[in-house]
């Protein structure tokens, strides 16, 4: 069943009268036929909510997960392809080395400036591999 509705139908039945659980369960059963109840647009908007915060895919998908969705990383490219993005990993390296050069200008010249950005875009949630990769591509 469909996080939301599970949530809301909780929710709707704190002390229920008899009948009423089944008709919030038809209730809501519509509601996910007619597509106002949606766990992959609420991906959608939540995925577009946290790349506007600079978060990496790792810190997105712990988002959703303790809202009760999934994220695999076939969804998370495909919510970025749909918003232009072509390459993913390109996109996420050149994402780090704007918060790089922004928060951290001296990253390169001073390797304690370097661990904590590189803590920094950890706790963000983007992956080691792409945080090197930006940190060794001085722009």
């Amino acid at each position: 069943m469909n996080r939301r509705v599970i949530s809301l139908s909780k929710k709707l039945q704190i002390e229920p009268p008899e009948g009423i659980a089944t008709w919030i369960d038809e209730f809501l059963e519509s509601w996910v036929k007619s597509g106002v109840l949606s766990d992959e647009r609420f991906q959608k908007m939540a995925t577009r909510s946290q790349l506007a915060k600079n978060k990496g895919y790792r810190a997105i998908q712990m988002k959703l997960q303790t809202k009760g969705v999934k994220l695999t990383p076939d969804a998370y490219k495909k919510h970025l392809e749909e918003e232009g993005v072509e390459d993913v990993k390109a996109y996420e390296v050149a994402r780090i080395g704007e918060l790089l050069r922004r928060k951290y200008p001296g990253y390169s010249s001073d390797r304690k400036i370097a661990q904590r950005a590189f803590g920094f875009l950890m706790r963000r949630g983007f992956s080691s591999s792409d945080i090197q990769t930006a940190m060794k591509t001085k722009e």
